[in-house]
């Protein structure tokens, strides 16, 4: 079975040549258009078309001729009276600003006049010690001096200085029990010999070391009693130095105290001698810098002068060459409109598409079709149908089958034509590609063999069954 061709795609050469010459259209329109002239009391602007110039396009090679135009200002005869006055009076004032501009040579060629001008303080005249010269390094010890290093005991008379008063009190009281003790060793002596003891013995001996014990303690006991007695004569030799030093410390903070008062004194009285000083130099530099201030001020102003007197001559001849400007007609703004530019690309490509599209979808539908008639002609074998072109009516062809033979969509003859319209083959094509599929009857009507005709059947002879025939690969294939 044949298969029908795709739409050609449109032509990149023939689509630009449209687009460009549709773009250059439109672009023309649109110049004359907005090119809008315009009258006003002031004057009026034209435009006009004065010439062409030739634009070849590089892609298609097409030349294209382009309008030029030209806008042309008029003013009113007002206007152009007021113009003619504004152009003598500027001629004037050039004329004078040139001639005033001649002695501008030598002017500037001698530098400004500041004799008059008062000179530039750079100092203030102000004192470089502050506080004018007075004292700022006072007496620290005015009214007096400080008792730094007092006379105190460092020393008092110690255990020493009482040894013989110890040794003293130690004899007297070991005097006093020596009649006691010599009469307790006579007692001892005789009681042991009178118990039967000779001197020498162990118990003689024992009796007299118990014996010299306890003169040994009595000996300690008077010793002790010594030693307290120099502690307490001691603590008052003690007593009687920190009481002395006591009172020489007193008496020398008192002193301290004193001085110490009339030398903050001095130091107050030094301090606002200071202070009154220092507010004398203030005042003094701050006169001094007010005054240098002014000069400044004064000669900042004269500067000011003598420049402005310097420029005076200069602004003259700049001002007399401004002159006056002539008023311009007020035109009005005009309705700007613009030719939407056809998209002619677009177009025939969307047109491309939609061909594109309805081909395939016919290619579709035919494929569709073409397996419903395979499917009823294996079913109906080796039958014939009638099918010649004399019976039918309202034909249309829907696709290429194969070669001249094609699909058609119609109506016998005598049909409702309410009813819907056939589909399947003209045995006219039929005949001219498979003339066995085609047969007539006595009337000479022709009927054709679907299963045949679309090759899908082999059959030995007309009386015989039709065998179905293998398939070649692709509904739409030869």
């Amino acid at each position: 079975m044949g298969k029908s061709s795709p739409p050609p795609p449109p032509d990149p050469k023939e689509t630009s040549s449209a687009s460009t010459t549709t773009n250059v259209g439109t672009t023309i329109a649109n110049a004359m258009l907005n090119n809008v002239n315009q009258v006003t009391p002031d004057g009026s602007l034209s435009f006009d078309q004065t010439d062409t110039y030739a634009w070849n396009d590089p892609y298609t090679g097409k030349t294209y001729d382009i309008p030029r135009f030209t806008a042309t200002q008029t003013l009113s005869p007002q206007q152009q009276a007021i113009q003619g006055q504004n152009q003598s009076a500027q001629l004037n004032l050039s004329t004078i600003a040139n001639n005033q501009s001649g002695f501008l040579k030598d002017y500037l060629g001698k530098p400004v006049d500041t004799s008059k001008v008062p000179g530039l303080m750079g100092s203030a005249g102000q004192s470089s010690t502050i506080g004018g010269g007075f004292n700022t390094n006072f007496d620290k010890n005015i009214g007096g001096s400080f008792t730094n290093n007092v006379d105190l005991a460092k020393s008092y008379a110690g255990a020493d200085d009482f040894s013989a008063d110890r040794q003293k009190v130690e004899d007297a009281l070991w005097q006093r029990g020596a009649a006691s003790r010599g009469q307790a060793d006579e007692a001892l002596r005789t009681r042991l010999l009178n118990s039967g003891l000779r001197e020498g013995s162990a118990a003689w001996n024992s009796e007299m070391e118990r014996q010299g014990r306890q003169v040994a303690d009595e000996r300690i006991g008077t010793m002790l009693a010594s030693g307290q007695e120099q502690s307490r004569l001691v603590g008052l030799s003690r007593d009687a130095a920190t009481f002395g030093n006591d009172a020489t410390l007193a008496g020398a903070t008192f002193g301290n105290n004193a001085s110490a008062t009339a030398a903050q004194f001095g130091s107050g009285q030094q301090q606002a001698q200071n202070a009154a000083g220092l507010m004398g130099s203030e005042f003094a530099n701050n006169a001094n810098l007010t005054n240098a201030q002014f000069q400044n001020q004064a000669r900042a102003q004269g500067l000011q002068e003598a420049y402005a007197e310097r420029a005076q001559p200069i602004n003259e001849i700049i001002g007399l060459m401004g002159g006056s400007q002539i008023q311009q007609p007020n035109f009005v703004g005009t309705n700007n409109y613009q030719i939407p530019t056809t998209d002619v690309a677009g177009i025939q490509n969307q047109a491309y598409q939609n061909q594109l599209g309805a081909w395939s979808q016919q290619q579709q539908t035919s494929g569709d079709i073409l397996g419903n008639l395979i499917g009823g002609a294996a079913y109906l074998g080796k039958g014939f149908i009638p099918s010649d072109d004399r019976i039918k009516k309202d034909k249309e062809r829907l696709g290429d089958v194969e070669g001249p033979m094609g699909l058609w969509e119609f109506r016998y003859k005598g049909d409702d034509p309410s009813q819907p319209k056939h589909l399947g083959l003209m045995a006219s094509e039929v005949e001219k590609v498979r003339p066995s599929a085609v047969k007539r009857d006595k009337d000479g009507i022709r009927h054709v063999n679907y299963g045949k005709a679309l090759g899908l059947m082999d059959s030995v002879n007309d009386d015989e069954p039709a065998r179905p025939k293998r398939r070649r690969s692709g509904l739409m294939g030869g």
